[in-house]
């Protein structure tokens, strides 16, 4: 075996197995044999070319670019476990350990082009030499946070780092980034990638200036740990000062991620006493009037408590509230509370508590996230009796019960000390942001007193690691599982997988205000282009189905409409007549918001190529994702989003993407007869007729199209075996008031 140095143009040959490299070797062997310098003038492009940079470094990522796009294809690296990434015409192997040092890798590369050819080809690569090299690793995923300084393959420090605050543009907080210094993440710092930063001067982890003696200046310690412009690593002050002290500038620093260790798992079990929950991403706020998220809904229904909920087959049900009666054509409403129920502060809940929580929410000066829900109807709230309420609205409003059942419309008290309580059943005991949040059970219980005594939630992002921590007994509850996981943790003895409808659904807005895509023909063009059944069956394992509306199936007044089938003919006819052929768009997505998101988001923009568009993909880190989707500046041409009506029901999920002043509306998609039809609808107290003008705007935006509709996603939950009781509702939140564990 051989291989060339970097004067060979930066490219490995690789080892006899495929026609062109046979060609390459014997080309090699003469050349040699003459005296000649061979260099890679190949008269047959080789199918593979490799990328690397010299020598391996430790967890540099081996990339192979092929001449024609790949339908599949595998890396395998000598001794070394890893993950291979295909992207088109790429195969990226990122490694789970070190390199050796100074070594030679055999690597095996293998795969299937789209023309239907398969190929295999080995390498052998060289490792750099760390032996006596100083370098830094800066460890995501491990809790704590780790930061270690190496000699070569030895540690020579370990030191914590801080967990992040909520709000963090990373979800283990590793990274402190503000203004932009986000910009700077969304395109550099991909997930799952490996990333070379270099120490400059004074900046170290911090961005914090010592004076010429190496001490920290006083006017600067406050700051130690204040976000910086640019990522960041957060450090104690002793710390920072040893970094400062012992490692030189020029040092790398290496940004990996690691997932928990199977054996240390086994170390401990979570207990009968508290139900452990791994879950993609962490809490952003304990208040439900000033949150948007699940991660966060989920948590706050543990602590606060609603008017009506909504239950797993989507009805609803009586919470604090045993009945909510319209009056005046459903202008008014009448609540009665539910007598003998509590504040964990140990204060009885009146009908002045619960005026005074929607006066909160209410408040224009509080800014809170969830006021534009409730403000453009509802007037006021009165108590008429210690347990009876009126709403007055600015209108109609019969489907109010559902608004009611919305995790915003929680019932909260203020505390003293500015925090707030509620009369759900566990309190809080710690929060470790983008690690750990733990609820313990509160004194007074309404409903039947909960089975555990804790419940606790871990923010794990990589989907293999919250498998691993459901195998190894680390944890009880697993969501969202990927489509791989499910099929193999389906398997297993000790777990059972669930797989529910849900209203979540996956669609590709298209940028009305773009002159293209005014066109009827390029609308309709882009829908017939999709294979929708291929991206469910292989990207999905099938854990969704085709959309026939823009509402989900689960979600009530839901109306199926006609479909677009997969057509790539009668698209490329439908561009040729909109004189779109080679049109250049820009198709943006979230990487790691949805099921398969990215993935997905790849696969449409080759759909899109194959019918005669010009297509550029751009990935984004979700945080930033939403931050440049701004109505106020459209940059997009498409863009991959998905929507869930938090209250279960038609209104909410049409509304608020398709009402034309809505910020939702990122179509720009504007209707006057859609508005007048919604607004009626809110008016018509009979549900069958009420229904019956739902289909009629569910039809209008299907024939309009100004969505690629996609599919409608499934949630996937993984359990121990022995957990019963959770409940899993179509607004992919997790109800876990009702589980129980056996014994």
């Amino acid at each position: 075996m051989f291989s060339f140095t970097s004067s060979f143009r930066k490219r490995l040959l690789p080892v006899a197995l495929g026609p062109v490299t046979i060609l390459a070797c014997f080309c090699w062997f003469l050349s040699t044999a003459g005296g000649w310098l061979l260099q890679p003038d190949y008269t047959t492009r080789p199918a593979l070319f490799l990328s690397h940079q010299n020598k391996l470094r430790p967890f540099e990522p081996i990339t192979f670019t092929a001449t024609e796009e790949l339908v599949s294809g595998k890396i395998q690296v000598q001794g070394v476990p890893g993950q291979t990434v295909r992207d088109h015409h790429r195969l990226i192997f990122h490694p789970d350990r070190l390199y050796p040092f100074a070594d030679e890798l055999q690597v095996k590369v293998e795969g299937w082009f789209r023309s239907g050819e398969n190929f295999t080809e080995i390498y052998v690569l060289e490792t750099a030499d760390y032996s006596e090299r100083m370098w830094v690793e800066a460890v995501e995923g491990e809790r704590p946070q780790l930061v270690r300084v190496w000699r070569g393959e030895e540690v020579q420090a370990a030191f914590p780092a801080s967990f992040g605050k909520a709000g963090s543009p990373t979800p283990g907080g590793v990274f402190y980034i503000k203004d932009r210094g986000r910009e700077f993440w969304s395109e550099k710092y991909q997930e799952g990638a490996y990333y070379w930063v270099r120490f400059q001067g004074n900046y170290l982890f911090h961005s914090v200036p010592f004076d010429r003696n190496k001490v920290l200046k006083k006017s600067e310690e406050a700051k130690l740990g204040s976000p910086a412009s640019h990522g960041c690593i957060r450090l104690s002050v002793k710390d920072a000062k040893w970094f400062y002290e012992n490692v030189p500038d020029g040092t790398y620093v290496i940004i990996r991620k690691a997932l928990p260790k199977p054996e240390a798992a086994k170390t401990f079990s979570t207990g009968r006493d508290k139900l452990v929950i791994a879950m993609a991403t962490d809490v952003v706020k304990l208040d439900p009037h000033d949150t948007s998220d699940n991660p966060s809904a989920i948590v706050n229904m543990h602590l606060f408590d609603t008017l009506l909920e909504l239950g797993e087959d989507g009805n609803l049900r009586p919470a604090l509230a045993l009945s909510v009666e319209p009056r005046k054509n459903a202008q008014e409403w009448v609540v009665k509370l539910r007598p003998g129920v509590f504040f964990q502060d140990g204060t009885p809940l009146t009908a002045e508590e619960v005026k005074a929580s929607f006066q909160r929410l209410l408040d224009p000066t509080l800014k809170l996230a969830r006021r534009g829900l409730f403000a453009e109807y509802l007037q006021k709230v009165v108590a008429t009796g210690p347990f009876t309420l009126r709403f007055y609205l600015n209108q109609p409003l019969v489907i109010l019960p559902f608004f009611l059942a919305h995790t915003s419309a929680a019932i909260v008290k203020p505390t003293a000390d500015g925090g707030l309580v509620g009369t759900g059943p566990y309190i809080l005991k710690k929060w470790e942001p983008g690690y750990e949040l733990v609820l313990t059970k509160g004194h007074y219980h309404w409903r039947k007193e909960p089975y555990f005594e804790k419940l606790v939630f871990k923010t794990v992002p990589e989907a293999s690691a919250r498998s691993v921590l459901l195998e190894t007994g680390t944890c009880d509850v697993a969501f969202p599982l990927s489509p791989l996981e499910v099929q193999r943790l389906a398997k297993k003895d000790g777990i059972k997988v669930l797989t529910e409808p849900s209203h979540r659904v996956i669609y590709i807005g298209m940028n009305l205000t773009k002159p293209l895509f005014r066109r009827p023909e390029v609308r309709q063009a882009l829908n017939y282009a999709i294979d929708k059944k291929a991206l469910i069956s292989r990207l999905l394992g099938g854990l969704a189905e085709e959309s026939t509306s823009p509402l989900a199936p689960t979600a009530v007044g839901y109306h199926r409409c006609a479909s677009f089938p997969y057509d790539p003919q009668k698209a490329r006819e439908l561009l040729k007549s909109a004189g779109a052929l080679g049109a250049k768009v820009t198709l943006w997505a979230p990487k790691g918001r949805y099921l398969q998101d990215h993935k997905v988001a790849e696969a449409v923009a080759g759909y899109l190529t194959e019918v005669g568009l010009a297509v550029e993909l751009k990935l984004w880190e979700w945080s930033s994702y939403m931050s440049m989707l701004n109505r106020n500046s459209p940059q997009w041409d498409l863009f991959l989003l998905g929507w869930v009506p938090a209250t279960g029901e038609a209104y909410m999920g049409l509304a608020p993407l398709f009402g034309a002043e809505s910020r939702s509306n990122l179509t720009f998609y504007r209707n006057p007869q859609v508005e007048k039809i919604l607004n009626e609808a809110l008016k018509t107290e009979d549900p069958g007729e009420r229904n019956a003008l739902f289909a009629q705007v569910q039809e209008l935006v299907t024939d309009f199209a100004p969505w690629i509709f996609l599919y409608v996603q499934d949630q996937t939950v993984g359990l121990a075996r022995e957990i019963n009781g959770v409940e899993v509702l179509p607004t992919e939140v997790l109800a876990f008031h009702r589980a129980w564990r056996n014994q």
